[in-house]
């Protein structure tokens, strides 16, 4: 800003002389970009000047197919769409209605729980065996398991380096129990 304020305030004369070596340096340019193409090289247009990758460099997202069975909801959602819609109705806002919906279940009884438990898992099985009748390969993936605190973290992680491959075992046969969710790719 206040380059433009002092280049304002320069006389004719003054501003000439800049100009003149503006054009000098744009004509050294254009013959030397000319002799940089005609060598071979080629010219790459630039990143934006906030650091971000131009969006012809970003990943291509991989296509997804129309004819796939719809992926399988887990419990909370099973929860969550059964008591959506009377929440809206009495809060009206999405953002209050998801940050309660998280508060119900958190207080919903065990026995509640399971039913929506067993309606996921007969969904999981449902997807699984449509992605078995499209061809479609289903990966197992791990569940979500209750958060570790952080002395138990530590010492699971210094008692398996420690003891060696006996409770690798013991580990390795506590996460193959946990991964009996399924997904296709």
């Amino acid at each position: 800003k206040q380059m433009g304020v002092l280049w304002g305030e320069v006389s004719a004369d003054e501003k000439a002389k800049y100009e003149a070596l503006a054009k000098q340096d744009k004509e050294r340019f254009e013959t030397d970009m000319a002799a940089f193409k005609a060598g071979g090289g080629e010219v790459v247009s630039r990143s934006s000047k906030s650091g971000k990758k131009s969006s012809s460099s970003k990943k291509s997202k991989k296509d997804k197919d129309p004819n796939a069975p719809k992926r399988p909801q887990t419990a909370f959602f099973l929860f969550a769409g059964d008591k959506r819609g009377p929440l809206m109705a009495e809060l009206k806002d999405i953002k209050l209605v998801a940050k309660q919906m998280g508060v119900l279940w958190g207080e919903v009884s065990a026995e509640e729980k399971a039913k929506y438990e067993k309606l996921a898992e007969a969904d999981k099985e449902r997807y699984a065996k449509e992605c078995a009748e499209k061809g479609i390969s289903v990966k197992a993936t791990t569940t979500a398991k209750a958060p570790k605190g952080k002395a138990q973290k530590r010492s699971a992680s210094s008692s398996s380096s420690s003891s060696g491959s006996s409770s690798d075992s013991s580990s390795d046969s506590s996460n193959s129990s946990s991964s009996s969710s399924s997904s296709c790719s």
